[in-house]
Order: C-alpha cells, then structure tokens, then sequence
C-alpha cells in the first residue's frame, strides 16, 4: 500500500492507476512514527506508551521475591529500554523531551526497587537511580548519540551519510543556508552533539578508546 508523507512542500503523485496520493501528515515507517513536520514529539510518546505497557506486562517479573533487583534491572534494561531507545541516536531531544524519558525511567526504576513516589518515600529519583546503580536515560542517550557521532566522523569523507553532517573532505558541519522562520530555532542534532564532543575534548579515530571516554563523560565515570 502506497502512502504520502509531504514534508514542508506540496507534490502531487499518483499511484499506478493514475490516482492521487492523499498526502498525510504521519506513517508508520520500518516501526516508527514519522511526521511530517519532521518532529520527534509524536514518536516519543508512542514509545513511552508501549514502554510503559511493556513494563505492565513484565508486573510478575518485578513483583518476584526471588528475583534480586540487579536481575530485574538487567531484564528492564534489555526488555525495556532497549527498545526505547532504538534509533532515538540520530534524533536531538529538547529538554521536555528529555525530562519526560528520565520520569518514566525513574518510575520503573522505583517499581523494581519498591520504592514508593517522592511524597510518601522522601526519596529522590536521583538518591533511586544511584542506590540501583542507573543512570537517568537521557545520559544513556546521550552517549549513544557520541558515540553515533564518532561512527559517522570516522566514515570515508565520501561517505553519503557523513556528507550530511559534514562539509565533504573536511570536518566542519555542514549547515543549513535555508532562510529561518519566525520564533525559537530547531535544535540541531549535529550542533548539539558537537557541544559535547568539544567538552570531552577526545580522538574519534580511535572506537574503543572514544568510547570510553564518552562512558566516562556521560556517566561521571
């Protein structure tokens, strides 16, 4: 089944017997949700939303005694969050965004640990988060996305996909030259990113060690 996604234009396709695709603005894409607009809001909540029923589904996991919470943790992460986060390297969140992942992560977190919401248990995510030895998923996010970031920069300087993040033969972003809108600017991912990789000040030609030092800088390691 054909289907149209108009993505800041107007064009007028047609099928195979000469009809007219109805353009819309969201498909469902290789199991995501893509907008037209080009924002990731959309996606993210239906994530969270079958993340969330996930976790409700594995409720007989979290509520065994005798599994001890570093299982369930591990289970979590491999169950769960994994499937959160996949793909998410390539997408810049705002900080909305973000604060929304940590909260359903702290949640969870809180179940497995049987610690009860902030107002009755007195403990924060953070003092929740330590005590299981997590980290918010924001920072696991994070790191994902440098070390995504160093995959790229170690491409062919002809590479097509490192060609949309960098001028071709040189390591400058390539960045948009298109007139910009009215109002707050969208964040860049390749901007963004590279705010951070300036911070950790590390080689990306070597994958193992950058990784370590993207661990280290993402965790506090």
């Amino acid at each position: 089944m054909l289907e149209l996604l108009a993505a800041r234009c107007s064009p007028i396709i047609n099928d195979k017997e000469g009809l007219a695709l109805e353009s819309k603005t969201s498909i469902g894409y290789l199991g995501a949700l893509l907008d037209a607009s080009g924002k990731i809001q959309s996606e993210l909540h239906r994530r969270i939303g079958m993340a969330s029923a996930d976790f409700k589904a594995l409720s007989r996991i979290w509520n065994d005694s005798d599994l001890s919470c570093t299982s369930k943790v591990r289970i979590y992460m491999s169950c769960i969050v994994s499937k959160l986060l996949y793909g998410l390297q390539s997408a810049w969140l705002t900080k909305v965004q973000r604060a929304k992942l940590d909260g359903f992560h702290a949640r969870c977190i809180r179940k497995i640990a049987c610690i009860k919401h902030a107002y009755w248990s007195r403990v924060s995510n953070f003092d929740v988060l330590a005590s299981m030895h997590s980290y918010p998923l924001s920072r696991l996010l994070l790191e994902q996305q440098l070390i995504y970031f160093g995959k790229v920069w170690r491409r062919p300087h002809d590479d097509i996909i490192r060609r949309l993040i960098f001028v071709a033969g040189t390591d400058e972003l390539v960045i948009s030259s298109s007139k910009r809108k009215r109002g707050r600017p969208r964040l860049s991912w390749a901007i963004e990113i590279q705010k951070h990789v300036r911070q950790i000040r590390g080689d990306m030609s070597d994958a193992t060690h950058w990784k370590q030092l993207v661990r280290g800088y993402c965790r506090g390691g």
